[in-house]
């Protein structure tokens, strides 16, 4: 059985983005792995503040991360 993953709303996407990449290098994933996912996370940069509190999410916030992800 998969764990659960726990989120602490006090931090940032953006932090918990990197933590993300923090746990995929050490996993061993390759390079261009780990550089693609940079790159669809500066997609959706472009349409979502990094800066927000996880926490702050909100419905229109998601939809808005699913539909840049379903164009990349």
């Amino acid at each position: 059985m998969m764990a659960k993953i726990k989120i602490k709303i006090s931090v940032t996407v953006s932090d918990v983005f990197h933590d993300f990449l923090m746990a995929k290098k050490s996993m061993g994933l390759s390079e261009k792995t780990i550089i693609t996912y940079g790159q669809h996370f500066s997609a959706i940069a472009k349409h979502l503040q990094v800066d927000k509190l996880i926490g702050e999410l909100d419905k229109t916030d998601i939809e808005s991360i699913i539909s840049i992800e379903n164009v990349l």
